[in-house]
């Protein structure tokens, strides 16, 4: 990645206190240095992030990102004190579909309103929250903005909409919100995952008129997304996400091209499939897979973010041959 840096940056550039990379940290987050500048200014010096649900997909992701930043990641750990740091990146959380209501409320509100009111007492400056895109999900009008109001389908959806709505009514600590839709990435689980099996597989699939529309993101985008900010002037603000649109056939495509294999596509009605998935339980995952879901990024990308091109999907492809 190269860029046209202000004299403020190039200044910065000479201050020992700037390292743009670490050693030992894997290349895809090597381009997320954190010489950035936000609104004509160069960003703070290396600061202290802790991060919630260190061992999950997202958090798991990003604790690495933050390291290779020359900033540092601190591990927020479930029942124990809040670590000292500067901002607080919460993405711990459940989305089981065999979980609960009051489950799900407990684990994706409650918690986190338990976090923010501890960040608060002690002096953190901001916390942002990793919530969905499933808060909206039942509104037909797309692309889906952030001015929208709540429409959740599912037990999901609701919680994360209810920890938005109360979590903005929060003083004493700034508050951002991140809605990401559906994640790619090594490690993907859920409908992801067992479409990874299938590619995998080398399997036919009936998939070759699937031709939906679905914004998705990248984790290394989302990362450098929640990276950003954590710095940017965003105080109160919600935001969305997405660096690519897909339909399944293209995921199977690019999938099965990464692991050294022909798509092996027939075609099959959409609605058929649909209704097979549904009468398997599975309509969910059916939603994801063969519906259309778009949104409108350009808040964050006026805000000053961009995504970078990666090779998440190809990664995430070969990490399933595995």
């Amino acid at each position: 990645m190269t860029s046209e840096l202000s004299p403020v940056g190039a200044r910065l550039l000479l201050q020992p206190e700037f390292h743009m990379e670490k050693p030992g940290i894997e290349a895809p987050y090597r381009s997320a240095g954190i010489l950035r500048e936000m609104n004509s200014q160069a960003i703070p010096l290396a600061m202290k992030i802790g991060i919630s649900g260190t061992s999950g997909f997202i958090g798991s992701h990003f604790r690495d990102f933050v390291a290779a930043t020359g900033d540092t990641p601190v591990a927020v750990v479930r029942g124990a004190p809040l670590p000292s740091c500067d901002t607080l990146v919460h993405s711990a959380g459940i989305a089981y579909q065999t979980a609960s209501r009051a489950e799900l409320m407990e684990a994706n509100r409650d918690l986190t309103l338990r976090m923010a009111d501890e960040a608060r007492k002690k002096c953190v400056k901001r916390l942002v929250f990793v919530s969905s895109i499933h808060v909206l999900a039942g509104h037909e009008m797309q692309p889906l903005t952030a001015a929208m109001s709540y429409q959740p389908t599912s037990d999901y959806g609701a919680s994360k909409a209810q920890a938005e709505r109360d979590l903005l009514q929060v003083e004493g600590i700034e508050i951002v919100v991140l809605r990401p839709p559906l994640v790619y990435g090594p490690g993907a689980k859920g409908s992801l995952a067992a479409l990874l099996k299938a590619c995998a597989s080398g399997m036919p699939l009936p998939f070759a008129a699937v031709g939906n529309r679905r914004s998705m993101v990248g984790v290394s985008n989302l990362c450098s997304a929640l990276h950003f900010l954590c710095r940017a002037e965003v105080a109160g603000k919600i935001f969305h996400i997405q660096d690519a649109e897909y339909s399944l056939r293209r995921i199977i495509t690019e999938c099965r091209q990464a692991m050294g294999k022909p798509p092996r596509l027939f075609g099959f009605p959409p609605v058929a499939l649909r209704g097979m998935l549904q009468i398997l339980g599975k309509k969910a995952i059916a939603g994801q897979l063969l519906g259309d879901m778009l949104i409108d990024d350009l808040p964050l990308r006026e805000a000053g973010w961009q995504p970078e091109s990666t090779d998440d999907m190809a990664r995430m492809a070969r990490e399933a041959l595995v």
